[in-house]
Order: C-alpha cells, then sequence, then structure tokens
C-alpha cells in the first residue's frame, strides 16, 4: 500500500511511471517515432491506473473491514489519507474524493465524534446533491446517525425516507452487493426505538439478528439494543450479559462506552 501513499503525495510519480518505460523500449528499438511510444505508452498508462485504484480499493477494503471488527481508527486513518489525493474540485476524482469523505464521517460517528462528522458532512453536501447511487444513501444514512444521536425523530425519519428512495433507485444487483436492506433494517429499529415503539416486540427482532452470522460490529450493535429493550421491560438482569458483551468486544466503537455506562447503571445498588 506504499504506492498509494507515494503516488498520492508526489502526483508526477503517474507522468514518471508511464513515461519513463515509454521512452526507453523505444530507445531500444531505436525508433522515436510518435506511432511506437504511443503503442507502449497508452496500455502501460492503463495498467498502471488500473494497479492504482485496485491497490486503493485493497486499502479500503481493509480499512472497511477493520471497522467491522471494530476498529474504526484505520478507516479513519485511510480515508483522511488517501483523500488528498482526490480533491472534490475536480470532476475526474470528485466520485471517489465524496465516497473518502464519507468513509471519513462513518468512522467519526462511530467513535462518537459526531461534531466532527457534521462539519465533514456539511462540506460534502454541496457535492454530494449532484451525485447519486451509493454516495447519496450513504451520505443520508449518515445524516439519519446525526439525527437519531440527536434523538430528534422527525428529522431521523424524513432523512430515512429519503435514503430509502435513493436506494430504491439503484439497480437491483447493486442494491443485493452493497447489502442495503440489511443497513436500512437497523435504521428502521432504531428509528422505532427512538419513537418508543413496542419494546417486546423490538427485542424479538434484534434477537433474530443475533440468531444469524453478522460483523462483530453488528453484534455489539444488537446486544447493546437488545439490552436496552431488555431495561425498558424491567428486565436489567437479562441485559447485563448483552452489555458484557458490548464493553468486551465494542473496541474503539462509541457504543462500547454506551453500554460500559449503563452497565454501571444497572450495577449501583437501588436505594429504598
Amino acid at each position: 500500500m506504499g504506492m498509494i501513499r507515494w503516488l498520492n503525495r508526489h502526483r508526477w510519480g503517474f507522468a514518471l511511471l508511464w513515461a519513463v518505460p515509454a521512452l526507453f523500449l523505444a530507445a531500444v528499438s531505436r525508433t522515436w517515432r510518435v506511432g511506437a511510444v504511443l503503442l507502449i505508452w497508452i496500455p502501460l498508462a492503463i495498467a498502471v491506473a488500473w494497479l492504482y485504484f485496485t491497490a486503493l480499493e485493497k486499502e479500503m477494503k481493509q480499512a472497511r473491514d477493520a471497522l467491522e471488527h471494530c476498529d474504526p481508527e484505520l478507516l479513519l486513518r485511510t480515508s483522511r489519507e488517501l483523500a488528498e489525493g482526490f480533491p472534490l474540485k475536480r470532476p475526474r476524482t470528485r466520485s471517489v474524493g465524496i465516497s473518502l469523505g464519507l468513509s471519513e464521517s462513518t468512522a467519526l460517528f462511530s467513535m462518537g465524534r459526531e461534531a466532527e462528522a457534521a462539519r465533514l458532512l456539511d462540506r460534502l453536501e454541496p457535492w454530494v446533491q449532484t451525485s447519486g447511487g451509493p454516495n447519496r444513501a450513504t451520505w443520508l444514512l449518515n445524516r439519519a446517525t446525526a439525527a437519531l444521536r440527536e434523538k430528534n425523530g422527525p428529522r431521523a425519519r424524513r432523512v430515512l425516507e429519503e435514503a430509502e428512495w435513493t436506494v430504491e433507485a439503484m439497480a437491483p444487483e447493486g442494491r443485493k452487493a452493497s447489502a442495503w436492506e440489511t443497513i436500512l433494517e437497523r435504521y428502521r429499529w432504531q428509528l422505532r426505538f427512538l419513537e418508543k415503539e413496542d419494546p417486546a416486540q423490538l427485542l424479538r427482532e434484534v434477537c433474530s439478528w443475533l440468531e444469524r452470522p453478522e460483523s462483530l460490529r453488528l453484534q455489539v450493535m444488537d446486544h447493546y439494543h437488545a439490552a436496552c429493550c431488555l431495561r425498558a421491560l424491567g428486565r436489567t438482569e437479562e441485559a447485563r450479559p448483552h452489555l458484557e458483551f458490548a464493553v468486551e468486544f465494542g473496541g474503539g466503537l462509541e457504543v462500547r462506552r454506551r453500554a460500559a455506562d449503563l452497565l454501571k447503571q444497572l450495577q449501583r445498588p437501588e436505594t429504598p
């Protein structure tokens, strides 16, 4: 992954990577005809671009996988560093730049740094308005996250509905490949909990999620939400193991702190 970082800091490296081998081969063949140089340079340029974006996607995948293992710090650091090479003002780099900015905001929300995440979403808004598909849906979901953290139900519902429309407009294979329905399902649940729907029904749903294999991050979230439902039902003893799981495996997630705070509350002796 060092190649990506070096090229981001030294943009002239692209020209060097493409030009030097082409000129060398042209010299070896004892011809400096433009056609011969272009014949080598064009495939080489395509190959370098492919290698670069393949390496970029691999590095981002590693960072996203780290988030699913409750380590948001790597996603934050990687997104910020790579974004330096994809300025939003350049049309040809804008889409990737938006995606990296959204990954950064996701990491910030996961770490409980809501103010920084919200400022970043504000900065991305003018560019996202002209974007569609995954970038716009992710921006809207992160806005929904902010509204849910602020306990602003009406705003969360409004933004979430817009996110659902955006996802529905995507191609079916894109929706399935990115598991958008699973993501939206969790957001709908959080909104229903905020609006104080029947905690027994919400508990049944979250327990059904715990029975199927999910990433560690989703397991931690689901255990925390199960504990919240159990507490609302007055079943505090049953809530404790769920909170202990979230505290033990929550890593760098902000939900780990919330689980620890709630666990302390449940462990305090009741005053007569």
